[in-house]
């Protein structure tokens, strides 16, 4: 198998991987949170997918997923998609710098930038109570630092190179 096949099929799995984000994301908000904490599948995925794959698909995953979180929540969908493609390109830039096989380094990794894109959203739209976002901000950070490590290792199993 080229090249071509290597790199299609890599660009399916990753785009599986964000059309199971799409659609995992109500059942793991309502049935994973703890107390006001729970996953955000929305901001996890891209900032993952940047760690791993680079800064093109940490941007696209967190634009397109930034959309969707917009849509289904009935929110602007400016800031969302804005906070979302930020975060995956930070997360693409610091991938490189960052040693991944370090489970703490990917769980503090995910827990930075899923803070980094709770603030930026926050400071695009400022009409949520700010005592109980920072509340739940802090919930979800600590929610995807434990998160990241398992989802990571799953990532990498799919992200393989298919061996013919």
């Amino acid at each position: 198998m080229g090249y071509n096949g290597i790199v299609g099929r890599r660009q399916w799995y990753l785009g599986a991987v964000v059309a199971g984000a799409v659609l995992l994301q109500a059942p793991a908000a309502r049935y994973l949170a703890v107390g006001q904490a729970s996953p955000d599948l929305f901001v996890l995925v891209p900032v993952l997918l940047g760690l791993l794959v680079g800064h093109g698909w940490g941007m696209g995953t967190g634009f397109t997923l930034g959309l969707a979180a917009g849509v289904m929540a009935g929110r602007d969908l400016g800031p969302c998609a804005f906070a979302g493609t930020l975060v995956g390109y930070l997360a693409g830039a610091g991938g490189r710098l960052i040693f991944l096989e370090n489970p703490l380094s990917t769980a503090l990794a995910a827990a930075a930038l899923t803070l980094a894109h709770g603030l930026v959203f926050l400071a695009l739209v400022q009409s949520v109570g700010l005592r109980d976002s920072a509340w739940m901000l802090g919930g979800r950070t600590l929610y995807h630092a434990m998160l990241a490590v398992p989802l990571m290792l799953l990532l990498r199993r799919i992200d393989k190179e298919p061996h013919p």
